[in-house]
């Protein structure tokens, strides 16, 4: 994970920062800009931290071949808590061919996120918006194609 930094971080080349667009943006009168948030606003859904999809590729091998955690733990993680769809920070469900599907979302004012794993299959799906809503729709555009290619229809 190369890229990843907290916004604080002197070291976080500002230029290559996506300025995020959307309602919420207009809303709560912020400009989209990332830099430019008051600290309060870096307590909140991504903490301040910054990354790029290559960086939660990298995070998704890291998880997948167990060098980020144990199989038991990451077992733990991955299991359904209280009978809920919910691991460990981890949406849970199963597809239609009876396969795992692991998932969480965010987002934040002018900005989204999809992480999408069919861990059975072997497939990541990343999306990474700066337009509010879009990684939403991208992401199950994505996994509509994909349903159709894994399920042969």
């Amino acid at each position: 994970m190369h890229s990843a930094r907290f916004i604080s971080d002197p070291t976080l080349d500002r230029e290559m920062l996506a300025i995020g667009a959307g309602p919420q943006v207009r809303e709560f009168g912020l400009s989209g800009d990332l830099t430019e948030l008051p600290r309060t606003w870096l307590r909140f859904g991504p903490g301040g931290i910054v990354c790029t999809a290559d960086d939660l590729l990298a995070f998704d091998h890291a998880l997948s071949s167990g060098k980020l955690l144990g199989e038991e733990i990451l077992s733990e993680a991955m299991s359904p808590s209280g009978g809920k769809d919910w691991g460990l920070g981890w949406r849970l469900a199963t597809s239609r061919r009876d396969t795992r599907v692991q998932w969480h979302n965010g987002g934040f004012p002018g900005f989204g996120a999809e992480f999408f794993r069919l861990v059975d299959d072997g497939v990541t799906v990343i999306v990474l918006s700066n337009r509010e809503g879009m990684s939403e729709r991208a992401r199950n555009a994505i996994a509509a194609v994909l349903s159709t290619h894994l399920d042969g229809e």
